[in-house]
């Protein structure tokens, strides 16, 4: 109950909300909540669209489920790239040295924060998509309007959620969010090749590997 409270009060751009979700500092659930809400957005997007090219594929089986509609990677990029970048950018900003070593004070506010927000917005534009299955127009770029209006919820939202996680000016967040922005490619990437999510991962462990060493090592030479 709580969980949704903070919910409400995020998307009502309730700073307590956001900062009480961010203390609490869970990764389960939000992240099964981001993956309900972006699978409710995807597959209604799916079903609208049919018709069309890109989307008219085989439509069934977990090929689909998990690889089609992007959700797993979707996930990896997330957790491994866009937060943590977030985390790092935002740190930087206000001035503190982040050294080598993944923020992990600042990496759990992010993801608690972060992904049931953006899986409440994935929610809220859904049905958007069946009610104006409609396209406009922007020069040579077609966008949905379910689209647009997710695109401009989710950058809206994010400004202000970091602004308020990292205590910086709505420029700064601006900034933080521009920047992150430019990791897109990444996930571009692993959407059309299995082996970058793989190594993705392998990157993600050696990380934390590195880190577990490091803090031993610290702790070790604390005691001599």
């Amino acid at each position: 109950m709580t969980f949704l409270f903070n919910l409400l009060g995020m998307l009502a751009f309730r700073s307590r909300s956001l900062e009480l979700q961010a203390e609490s500092r869970t990764v389960f659930g939000p992240v099964v909540f981001y993956a309900s809400g972006f699978l409710a957005y995807t597959l209604l997007r799916h079903r609208v669209y049919a018709e069309l090219p890109e989307i008219a594929a085989p439509s069934s089986g977990p090929v689909y489920i998990f690889w089609q509609i992007s959700l797993i990677q979707t996930l990896l990029f997330l957790l491994i790239v866009f937060l943590p970048g977030l985390a790092l950018l935002g740190k930087s900003i206000r001035g503190e040295s982040t050294g080598t070593a993944m923020p992990m004070g600042d990496y759990f506010p992010h993801v608690s924060a972060l992904m049931p927000l953006w899986g409440g917005l994935f929610f809220i534009t859904a049905p958007v998509q069946w009610l104006a299955p409609h396209f406009l127009s922007f020069g040579i770029l077609e966008v949905s309007v379910g689209m647009l209006a997710r695109s401009v919820l989710l950058a809206v939202y994010t400004v202000w959620a970091v602004k308020q996680l990292n205590f910086l000016t709505t420029v700064q967040a601006l900034g933080v969010f521009v920047l992150s922005c430019f990791a897109l490619p990444v996930l571009f990437i692993m959407t059309y090749t299995w082996y970058a999510d793989a190594l993705l991962i392998l990157a993600a462990l050696f990380g934390l590997c590195f880190r577990r060493l490091r803090s031993r090592r610290l702790k070790k030479a604390d005691i001599i």
